[in-house]
């Protein structure tokens, strides 16, 4: 395969063809530290990148410790991993349409010993018909408006009554237009900016 095919290769490719190179790291969330496997092929492989570390040290917790969660775009599973850690009662699905996201996710519910995860290969938009009470997501926003927002409405869809959906956003990367668009969906008093910081932002979207 020749490099430009190679640089051409996005972390929501289905299946990575870059060299796998292993990678070990440590994040700190809410006072408590975890490790990660990661490799390339998948975002952010380096390190916790700041998107990430912002949403889940910004995230509302429900006062119900019992619930239903969806990592949208899971990558390499920090997310769904954290959650699964502050919130053991809870049921944590992990979804992700890049085979090595998938395989290091697992990977590292293992390393981090957590049970009350399962992890799904596939398209978010097609295979996910079951309900929960918090998504949340740092969305591939190189994938384009028109699917992102699908992406909202569909999370709106599988929310339960009084569910909220969580993500963040670059600012400069359509931060207001999401915004404008979580609105749409979820009505005008139901959707919040919870943090701006670094260039990011954090939003709430309730569905009532």
């Amino acid at each position: 395969m020749n490099s430009k095919k190679l640089n051409s290769e996005h972390y929501f490719t289905k299946h990575p063809t870059s060299k796998l190179k292993l990678y070990k790291i440590t994040g700190t969330f809410l006072s408590k530290s975890f490790n990660f496997f990661t490799s390339t092929g998948v975002f952010s492989y380096k390190k916790v990148d700041k998107g990430t570390s912002l949403l889940l040290n910004s995230l509302i917790l429900p006062k119900n410790k019992k619930i239903e969660i969806l990592d949208l775009g899971c990558g390499y599973g920090i997310i769904g991993i954290v959650l699964a850690s502050l919130l053991p009662e809870s049921h944590i699905t992990m979804i992700d349409i890049n085979s090595r996201a998938i395989w290091l996710s697992k990977k590292n519910i293992t390393i981090n010993n957590l049970k009350n995860i399962e992890v799904k290969y596939g398209d978010f938009l097609q295979i996910i018909n079951n309900n929960f009470d918090l998504i949340l997501t740092n969305p591939p926003i190189s994938l384009g408006k028109s699917i992102l927002f699908k992406l909202f409405r569909k999370s709106y869809e599988v929310l339960n009554n009084g569910g909220t959906l969580q993500l963040v956003i670059k600012t400069k990367q359509g931060a207001k237009s999401t915004y404008n668009e979580l609105k749409q969906i979820f009505g005008e008093n139901n959707v919040k900016l919870l943090k701006i910081k670094s260039g990011y932002r954090v939003y709430q979207a309730h569905k009532i």
